[in-house]
């Protein structure tokens, strides 16, 4: 078992024909592969392993974009079960892994869409873009230039003060940074960096 140091061997070797048990020292995830298939169609990855490991980049990329993974790593199940996740703006939507990573990833078109508005086409008045600022919760407290510029403020709800730029608002719903890293689990984010640095 040199070659598969992920897998320890728990029945003994009888015949290159007789299915042997290994378990993964990782997860414990127990399989019967015959002798003959190691290094063949056995390649020696533990599929458990690997699910697990997709999962936790997937609730990380969600996490790195704002969202709310409403699923453990444990739930991902293959390529094709789509997930459930609470998007920037508060509202559900399903993903599916290929759908949001890799190569082929199209992201952000399966956002909700709340967080994939359009820009808006003309910039409004200054004091309506003021109002509109002060109805999604974010009071203005020192000079406003432009949209695009980042302007000092404070969000009602919470009263955190932040530099924000008005569009992030305005266009995509953007809520309080500070709030959305504490409201992250703990567990989860301790898990990701661990998981990181084994």
């Amino acid at each position: 078992m040199e070659n598969f140091p992920d897998w320890k061997l728990i029945d003994p070797f009888v015949a290159s024909h007789k299915p042997v048990r290994l378990e993964c020292v990782r997860c414990g995830n127990v399989v019967k592969p015959e002798p003959t298939q190691l290094g063949k169609k056995f390649k020696g990855h533990c599929q458990k392993c690997q699910k697990l490991y997709k999962g936790r980049q997937l609730i990380a990329a969600l996490l790195r974009d704002g969202h709310f993974p409403q699923f453990q790593a444990e739930d991902y199940q293959n390529k094709d079960v789509a997930l459930p996740v609470i998007c920037r703006a508060g509202k559900p939507f399903r993903v599916l892994i290929n759908d949001y990573m890799g190569e082929r990833a199209y992201r952000p078109k399966h956002d909700c869409s709340d967080c994939d508005q359009p820009p808006i086409p003309k910039p409004l008045p200054v004091q309506e873009e003021l109002d509109r600022l002060e109805d999604y919760g974010y009071v203005i407290a020192g000079e406003y230039r432009t949209r695009n510029d980042k302007t000092f403020g404070y969000w009602v709800k919470c009263g955190h003060y932040d530099y924000v730029r008005p569009r992030c608002i305005l266009i995509r719903r953007a809520g309080c940074q500070t709030c959305q890293a504490e409201s992250q689990s703990e567990d989860v984010r301790r898990g990701l960096w661990a998981y990181a640095d084994s």
